[in-house]
């Protein structure tokens, strides 16, 4: 079944049915964060602006382990509403977005029926995001495996 449901003509298919029924929609306006925005000063940053723009939109619920996905079939990055919040700075955004579109530019490798996405180039790619570089201050945000507390907690402050 996992193989039958993964198989592309099977994903095909269900990308046709949702584009025929409407879709859930893009929404890239959040309560503090725009996508369309996110997207064009990243874009412009690291891709010289020439990646052309995927489906932007916020899923619907608070998430704790999973903030993001690129789905490469329908060219959609999501993002989750957790990271839609006045206490997360703009750079980790910026960054979680930056590692979608990654993926987008890179594509993933397919080798023996298994995807690969975080390849060599990849990983190579990923630490020329400025987020690396970032003030002291902020320096909680810098261990993306600690984001989780840092999302749950509402400290009201942008850094």
């Amino acid at each position: 079944m996992q193989t039958h449901v993964t198989a592309p003509e099977f994903l095909a298919v269900v990308t046709a049915l949702e584009l025929t029924t409407g879709g859930a929609g893009e929404v890239t306006q959040g309560r503090c964060f725009d996508l369309t925005a996110v997207f064009a000063r990243v874009n412009a940053m690291y891709f010289a602006g020439q990646l052309v723009r995927p489906w932007l939109t916020w899923n619907r619920q608070l998430t704790g382990a999973k903030f993001e996905h690129y789905d490469f079939l329908r060219d959609t990055v999501l993002l989750s509403v957790t990271l839609d919040a006045p206490h997360v700075p703009v750079y980790v955004v910026d960054f979680v977005l930056y590692h979608e579109l990654l993926h987008k530019q890179l594509g993933v490798w397919v080798v023996n029926g298994r995807r690969y996405a975080h390849t060599a180039e990849f990983r190579a790619a990923e630490p020329l995001c400025s987020m690396r570089r970032r003030r002291p201050s902020c320096a909680r945000w810098h261990n993306r495996k600690r984001w989780y507390p840092l999302l749950s907690t509402s400290c009201g402050e942008r850094c």
